[in-house]
């Protein structure tokens, strides 16, 4: 579970740098292309299901400059997996692409060839009775002790800004929202504490300041994402309500449906929890599918807020239909 959970982190950072990047490409060079264009490596985004490019694909892939998609490879870390970026997250992560990506990159390295001893010589040395003379004093005056001017910055710890956040102070990933939101972001001239990022189809992962800044349309929290969509359809109806009932904000927020993230080893058993809810209107709650990987339960208006970016087809129908 604990492998599973860092696995996931390192790809939700990854991925995160990687929306980030594009994010700051598009500011920087208007008229570019789509952030869409800038994550044509790591994302199929054409599909009606999206999801992360694997291995296979990656390798015939070319981004949004026809330049060789480039895999990153974490098994070496966490047993299995990967996720698939541009050359420019390459470049930007450097040495610890190494590090990161590299397929066998954690192998011990090979122990340097013995040395042969050293034979003893054949007429030793007498050993000399007398001690030796004190060598006279130093005309050169001790230094005092070595302090770190004031103002100075801080020393680096080994990880880019990118990273600053994503890794604990000893250099594990961190794949929890308490840990993310307990550590300090090194990158902030504030003191501000690191951010959790919730990813769609990849789980989350813990950014700094900036990065969020960034992509806050992506880091956004449930609660936020509900509020804008009735704010956009503050004037419509709820999906099946013909009786003139205007949306309300505490309908929207109805937890009736509403359910934890689930991974993958439990979609099953909450889909069909799910096919057997209703929401507080009597509406049935829908399924919200991740291409397998993940899956939200929730009611027809919060549906709205996921269809996006995830398949959310009526369960309760698909079900009756199966039986």
């Amino acid at each position: 579970m604990k492998t599973a959970l860092i696995k996931t982190a390192l790809i939700s950072s990854i991925f995160i740098l990687a929306v980030t990047r594009a994010e700051e490409s598009l500011r920087d060079q208007p008229g570019s292309g789509t952030w869409t264009d800038q994550l044509k490596c790591s994302v199929d985004l054409a599909s009606d299901q999206p999801s992360l490019i694997d291995e296979s694909t990656c390798t015939t892939q070319t981004d949004a400059n026809s330049q060789p998609c480039l895999w990153c490879d974490l098994s070496s870390l966490t047993g299995s997996g990967g996720v698939c970026v541009n050359g420019d997250i390459k470049e930007i992560l450097g040495a610890y692409w190494d590090q990161l990506c590299v397929e066998g990159s954690d192998s011990e390295v090979p122990d340097s060839p013995a040395t042969p001893p050293v034979a003893p010589p054949l007429n030793p040395l007498p050993v000399p009775i007398e001690p030796p003379m004190s060598p006279p004093p130093s005309k050169i005056p001790t230094p005092s002790p070595v302090t770190t001017p004031h103002g100075a910055p801080e020393p680096d710890n080994g990880f880019s800004g990118a990273f600053s956040c994503a890794m604990d102070d000893s250099s594990r990933m961190i794949s929890d929202e308490d840990t993310c939101l307990a550590k300090t972001d090194a990158t902030s001239s504030t003191g501000q504490k690191c951010v959790w990022c919730p990813v769609p189809l990849v789980g989350g992962g813990c950014i700094t300041n900036s990065d969020a800044s960034s992509i806050s349309w992506m880091c956004r929290g449930f609660e936020q994402i509900i509020e804008e969509v009735v704010a956009e359809k503050n004037t419509q109806h709820l999906r099946g309500n013909n009786d003139g009932i205007s949306v309300e904000g505490w309908e929207t927020l109805d937890p009736s449906c509403l359910g934890d993230l689930v991974s993958n080893n439990g979609l099953d058993a909450q889909k069909e929890d799910c096919a057997t809810r209703h929401d507080k209107s009597g509406n049935s709650c829908i399924w919200c599918d991740g291409a397998g990987v993940l899956g939200y339960c929730v009611s027809p208006i919060q549906r709205d807020a996921f269809s996006g970016y995830m398949d959310c087809s009526d369960v309760a129908e698909e079900f009756t239909a199966v039986e």
